[in-house]
């Protein structure tokens, strides 16, 4: 045999007894697993189901969700008239106070527009404060001496042309008759308006003013007819001269009248509008900040055209910020308007800040079919870290109760409306024991009655009932 074939051989006896020793090592294995797995399971069968106690502490039952930071109110400021800009003392950034100035518009012509409405009031006020105040004794005093000079002019007149003025000086007496008729009757009703007598009164009384004014247009027009049939010119003249003078005598007695007064009053309204109307133009020529807050943006320079179309500056107010989120049914029937909140932000490790729920939206809103309520969490941070429109996090504290019986969620099996938790016997055999729970703080729950402190229930009812298989799961 030649010493290739030998080799050959060889190789093929260490190559089988390598391939059994493999398959000795794999059968030595699988049996020593086997008995590994019957020992555990005798002795998971000897030591029963794990097992917690019923413990005594705090628990804190809250609602959580997120939402983005908003500031308290944010508004664009316009001024409310054209103009060019004059100054501008605000840039982005700044902290204003409210009331602070932050630009105004040239105001030259608004200026002298005041000026002029100043003027035109005035001039009204001092007209109708003499009105109101009646003719004076030198004015009336001048009307009377100026009826006796026409009288005295007309007697010389008649004199000089040899007239007969018997039916003039009758229908004389007749219109002095109805001009104090009508002072009478001007006078009873100014009193009456002025003290403020009842409605019928007033309308007799206007009534008679206005028979009245009736007979003294036709004593006047009678009159006139009297002197316009003389036939001496110098008498005609003479004659309406004295019933002018007589006319404005009584108009000075007899003012001031309430219609007088009433239009005296009505034109004063009218320049006091537009004097305010020209105090306001000059006023929105100025531009104040509203609210103590944060300038956002400046939109104007100097020089440059000013409207009301045109957001001049835009102010935001950071004295207190919220966080607007939505809740399902389930949470929102759990909080209410002025419970605590705690936040905290992903993007600032370590920041927390405490508000208050300040909202709650009183109707849902529904989309895709999900019900939810809107909701508003208040809180006060000056730091400029913590800025617009970062997301927060936000838990609602809904309750709070200390030195009360706790387990652990897992260790609670439902039941009906309620829940069961698992007691084991002196032979370590699960029995159901009824409890009442409370509230939960998603790790933990409240048991209000069923079983005492220290007792010890099953962790996690329900899986140590699984068959095990000999060869594990």
């Amino acid at each position: 045999m030649s010493n290739h074939t030998q080799k050959r051989k060889q190789r093929f006896k260490v190559g089988t007894r390598a391939i059994a020793s493999a398959i000795l090592v794999l059968l030595v294995i699988a049996a020593g697993l086997v008995v590994s797995n019957i020992l555990g399971r005798a002795q998971a069968t000897a030591l029963g189901p794990a097992t917690v106690l019923v413990t005594r502490g705090r628990i804190v039952g809250s609602v959580s969700g997120s939402g983005a930071i908003a500031a308290e109110q944010t508004v664009d400021l316009s001024f409310q008239t054209s103009g060019v800009v004059k100054t501008v003392a605000a840039a982005a950034g700044d902290h204003v106070q409210a009331g602070q100035v932050l630009a105004d518009l040239d105001t030259n012509d608004l200026q002298l527009a005041l000026a002029n409405a100043q003027t035109a009031f005035n001039q009204q006020q001092a007209r109708f404060d003499q009105l109101r105040a009646g003719a004076s004794e030198y004015d009336l005093a001048t009307a009377q001496a100026n009826v006796e000079s026409a009288q005295a002019n007309y007697d010389a007149a008649v004199r000089k042309a040899n007239v007969n003025d018997s039916q003039l000086a009758v229908a004389r007496a007749q219109l002095d008759k109805a001009t104090l008729a009508l002072q009478k009757a001007q006078s009873d009703y100014d009193i009456a308006v002025a003290e403020a007598k009842p409605s019928d009164q007033l309308k007799t009384l206007a009534a008679t003013l206005a028979q009245v004014k009736i007979d003294y247009s036709s004593a006047m027009a009678n009159y006139n007819i009297q002197v316009a049939s003389i036939n001496d010119s110098s008498v005609r003249s003479a004659a309406a001269s004295l019933a002018s003078a007589k006319a404005t005598l009584a108009k000075l007695q007899n003012s001031p009248t309430v219609q007088d007064l009433q239009i005296a009053q009505a034109q004063l309204e009218q320049a006091k509008i537009a004097l305010q109307q020209a105090q306001l133009r000059l006023r929105n020529a100025q531009l104040s900040a509203p609210f103590a807050g944060v300038i956002m943006a400046v939109n104007i320079a100097p020089g440059s055209s000013a409207s009301s179309a045109l957001a001049a500056i835009k102010l935001m107010d950071r004295s207190t910020l919220h966080v607007n989120l939505r809740l399902n049914e389930n949470d929102v029937a759990k909080v209410e308007e002025g419970q605590a909140v705690d936040l905290s932000m992903d993007s600032l490790s370590g920041w927390k800040a405490q508000g208050i729920l300040g909202y709650i939206a009183p109707a849902a809103e529904t989309s895709n079919g999900v019900v939810t309520y809107a909701v508003r969490v208040n809180f006060a941070d000056s730091s400029p870290k913590v800025r617009v429109g970062l997301t927060a996090n936000v838990t609602i504290i809904t309750a709070q109760k200390a030195d009360v019986l706790l387990v652990p969620n897992s260790a609670l099996l439902p039941k009906g409306a309620g829940h069961i938790v698992q007691v084991l016997d002196a032979n370590g055999k699960a029995r159901d024991v009824d409890v009442e729970t409370g509230i939960s703080d998603g790790a933990q729950t409240e048991i209000v009655s069923g079983v005492g402190e220290g007792t010890p229930i099953v962790a996690l009812p329900g899986t140590a009932q699984r068959p095990v298989s000999p060869f594990g799961n």
